[in-house]
């Protein structure tokens, strides 16, 4: 394999001189896959660099990739540290790359990401940054305007940010006003997966609730009871929509469990808003409850202002620290000391593969038929990922003896000759298939580590999202395996 690809670089950087093919986009995506193919990673990010430089795109320019090639958006378990250190960088670069490049929509939407996730932005830039942002999205914009995405972000931020009421008001009506038009866009279904479909039909039900939190948060900071009100009955209509979708979707009944919690929080600010302090309290009980049996944990760094409202109204109402600490206190800090791993059930037969390990091992559905297979997806650029590589090997070292079980990884690494030399430097040794294309498109995993569980049979029956960095993560995926290895194997659906 090696051979031939170092012979396909030698014809195509060959031709150059015999066709002049420089000035050709086609040129340089020939010489990046080229290079990746003999491994050779410096050169391959020239052919990106010099793409750029000769082909710019309103969407990213050289400066742009070289920033982003060794950097990915942090998740929800990242180090508070870590996360502003991160959003501190983006807000400066893209203060710099709005210089050379004012009127590009998606650079002005990161900015607004980064400044949303910042304490100690200005007020004034935060307003000044929104109004470039719609400004130039309009710009930009077909004869249906920007994406409801531009003014839910724009929303957002400001509503988080506790600004300008009236234009969240205003942005959240827009982008409800956009998203009805888009949801009458028709979806490709032509090869969608049954996945596919069904969050085709989840999501824009899920978004627009999302929106319309961002109308009635405007409204309250109005002190506009009435009106808040009498969206707070459509969110309620919209809720019970969204809940004849969820189905037996744990990632739909968690995002559920979100907008109920939201529900439930603005219904108490709107008491309080009228003066009913104990219709308050209550829903703010209903509000953490949901999220409490939902296992959601506010993220890490950010102020949990739902229980510190609830929390004030409390005390003010005469309940006690102790109190508080009996009925929430202890349920939340129980909460935040579990394992970050969760696991959800699945009964789907994974799909057809056939892709070769690193030792050249070709491997299929049929090559995991007949035992309990562990699949791990994780990349060389991932970080939870580089902290669970050596206790991945260490569990499958435990279970080398046991032949009804066995250890495979597929790696999300776009480029994979960067793979074997960081298992070599990490000491690492268990199968690495490259995967890149199977993992993002055909089973649509977009967030690792990741962990799944195949059943003898080829089905994939736990689904395993996130990393845990105590000892409970050797724990829960030992259960996972003896639950699966212990269970019969499950009949492949039918493809209806």
């Amino acid at each position: 394999m090696l051979i031939k690809a170092a012979q396909l670089m030698c014809f195509l950087t060959g031709a150059d001189s015999q066709l002049k093919l420089e000035d050709k986009r086609q040129w340089y995506d020939a010489l990046e896959s080229g290079y990746k193919l003999v491994n050779d990673q410096k050169q391959s990010d020239w052919a990106v660099e010099q793409h750029l430089i000769r082909f710019p795109s309103a969407e990213r320019t050289a400066a742009m990739w070289r920033w982003w090639k060794d950097r990915h958006w942090p998740g929800d378990d990242t180090p508070p540290d870590e996360k502003r250190a991160f959003y501190s960088d983006l807000l400066q670069q893209t203060g710099q790359w709005l210089k050379e490049r004012p009127n590009t929509t998606f650079v002005w939407t990161e900015r607004l990401d980064a400044m949303e996730q910042l304490e100690d932005v200005a007020a004034a830039a935060v307003e000044v940054a929104v109004d470039q942002t719609l400004k130039v999205a309009m710009n930009n914009a077909g004869p249906d305007g920007p994406r409801s995405n531009v003014y839910f972000d724009g929303a957002e931020i400001l509503s988080k940010k506790h600004l300008e009421p009236e234009r969240v008001v205003e942005l959240a009506q827009k982008g409800l006003a956009q998203k009805e038009i888009e949801s009458k866009e028709p979806v490709n279904d032509l090869y969608a997966t049954k996945e596919e479909l069904d969050y085709h039909k989840y999501y824009p039900a899920f978004s627009r609730l999302q929106i319309l939190e961002f109308e009635v948060d405007g409204y309250l900071q109005l002190k506009q009871a009435d009106k808040a009100q009498l969206l707070l009955t459509q969110m309620d209509e919209w809720l019970q929509d969204l809940k004849l979708l969820v189905g037996d979707n744990p990632r739909h009944k968690k995002s559920y469990a979100g907008r109920l919690t939201a529900y439930w929080e603005q219904m108490a600010r709107e008491a309080e808003l009228r003066g009913r302090k104990l219709d308050a309290m209550g829903f703010y009980e209903n509000a953490l409850l949901t999220r409490l049996d939902a296992q959601q944990k506010p993220g890490t760094g950010k102020k949990d202002e739902l229980a510190d409202n609830a929390h004030q109204l409390w005390s003010g109402l005469g309940g006690t620290d102790e109190g508080w600490r009996l009925w929430y206190g202890r349920r939340a800090d129980d909460l935040a000391n579990q394992a970050g791993l969760t696991w959800e059930d699945a009964n789907l037969p994974l799909p057809a593969f056939e892709l070769a390990d690193l030792s050249g091992k070709t491997w299929n559905v049929a090559s995991l038929k007949g035992k309990v297979t562990f699949v791990n997806f994780w990349a060389t650029w991932c970080g939870p990922c580089r902290e669970e590589l050596p206790r991945l090997q260490k569990l499958a070292d435990q279970y080398k003896n046991r032949s009804n079980v066995q250890f495979i990884s597929f790696n999300l690494d776009e480029n994979p000759g960067l793979v074997a030399p960081f298992l070599k430097e990490h000491q690492l040794a268990f199968t690495v298939i490259p995967a890149y294309s199977y993992a993002w498109e055909t089973l649509k995993v977009w967030a690792i580590p990741a962990n799944w569980i195949i059943d003898a049979g080829g089905v994939v029956r736990l689904k395993g999202l996130g990393y845990d960095a105590t000892e409970k993560w050797v724990t829960g995926m030992k259960d996972a395996v003896e639950k699966v290895q212990t269970a019969a194997p499950t009949a492949i659906p039918s493809a209806k």
